[in-house]
């Protein structure tokens, strides 16, 4: 009983520390998405010098290579890769 109560513990608090790492990456996000739809390419390769922020989304699940892409831009949509 002791171990199966120590596991879920476990997996709770694993789960609560990806829910506040996910919750700290979304908040970097928008400025990704903002970069792309602004047209701004070096603010945008800075930003991507970031860890993770190349596989940024907004809430609605939109990323900034859909946005890249709505607004033709290509320069935006190079550049994480």
């Amino acid at each position: 009983m002791r171990a199966t109560r120590r596991f879920l513990v476990g997996v709770l608090g694993v789960f609560a520390i990806l829910c506040v790492a996910s919750a700290a990456n979304a908040a970097d996000n928008p400025r990704v998405v903002e970069a792309v739809k602004g047209g701004r390419h070096e603010a945008l390769r800075g930003l991507l010098k970031q860890p993770g922020m190349a596989n940024a989304a907004e809430p609605d699940g939109s990323t900034p290579l859909l946005w890249a892409a709505l607004g033709d831009d290509m320069e935006s949509a190079t550049l994480p890769l």
